[in-house]
């Protein structure tokens, strides 16, 4: 079932994008006493870091729903009648919050570049992710008789993003640039996205004045792969940690047909809706990484 956005889920992308600028600022603040910027890193250790950003996303999809129950006499519009198939072709975009933990391996340096080697896992928050991708009419509670006007006939088509999960393999190559270490950062990552479905058909069949409704509830992971690309930059060093800032790319291929389809019968009629996410996902951000390197 679609539910609406909770008071917890609208209070915490306000949150985090506070967090996310505190650590900034205090990445940003790092002194010169604290340790030298430009100093060559040790790139002979496994260094462990957490990483925060602000990204967002444009990916599209497509949907419909099919029914018998929605041809009847009853009109929504126009008196025209409410047709048997409704599609929708549509961008999406959205904004989320990744969070994530990183290791980091020894340099690589029989590879031109000694770049080194990371391995990333993160979660993404997504509040704010309720959608009505699809409507025609109004469905919902109807008092008969009807009238060509009638609120409460038509089909609604809602998503909700529940989570999106990563990961990423990748190789860090290191430069200077006036004294200031900065890192271009390319891997391959793994993107998920899980997400719920909800349908809903609400008509008066051909011949009759009683209203009929289907309800089709799904819920998938939507699986995508794909490159990015990181650029990174040293702010400072306090103590055991350094603190860099970074903005990433990336786009995402879906992994092969994941089309969300869902049927529905009863009294001799039928009703059906199909979800098909866009093949390409584009992410991009800005964020900061939290590196646990201490002084030899």
């Amino acid at each position: 079932m679609i539910h609406g956005l909770s008071s917890a889920d609208v209070l915490r992308l306000p949150l985090l994008a506070i967090c996310f600028l505190l650590t900034a600022s205090f990445a940003l603040a790092a002194t010169p006493e604290d340790g030298d910027v430009s100093a060559e890193d040790d790139r002979s250790g496994w260094n462990p870091s957490f990483w925060v950003s602000i990204e967002a996303r444009q990916q599209s999809a497509s949907g419909g729903i099919q029914s018998t129950l929605i041809t009847g006499t009853v009109s929504l519009r126009d008196d025209t009648g409410l047709p048997a198939d409704v599609n929708a072709d549509t961008g999406l975009f959205g904004v989320s919050v990744p969070f994530g933990i990183e290791l980091e391996a020894p340099a690589l340096k029989w590879i031109p570049g000694a770049p080194r080697p990371f391995l990333s896992g993160s979660y993404q928050l997504t509040p704010g992710s309720d959608r009505v991708f699809l409507q025609l009419g109004n469905p919902g509670p109807v008092n008969l008789p009807a009238s060509p006007t009638s609120q409460g006939l038509g089909v609604k088509l809602s998503t909700q993003l529940k989570q999106q999960w990563g990961a990423s393999l990748g190789l860090s190559f290191e430069k200077q640039m006036d004294d200031l270490p900065w890192r271009i950062r390319p891997s391959l990552d793994y993107f998920a996205q899980g997400m719920d479905f909800e349908a809903v058909v609400v008509g008066i069949p051909e011949g009759t004045t009683d209203t009929q409704e289907f309800s089709m509830t799904d819920s998938r992971f939507i699986h995508s792969m794909g490159p990015r690309v990181t650029f990174e930059a040293d702010t400072g060093r306090r103590g055991p940690l350094r603190f860099m800032v970074f903005l990433d790319l990336a786009g995402y291929f879906r992994l092969g047909d994941q089309t969300v389809s869902q049927q529905a019968s009863e009294a001799g009629q039928t009703a059906s809706f199909q979800y098909a996410p866009g093949l390409f996902t584009f992410q991009g951000g800005v964020g900061t990484r939290i590196v646990w390197d201490p002084v030899n």
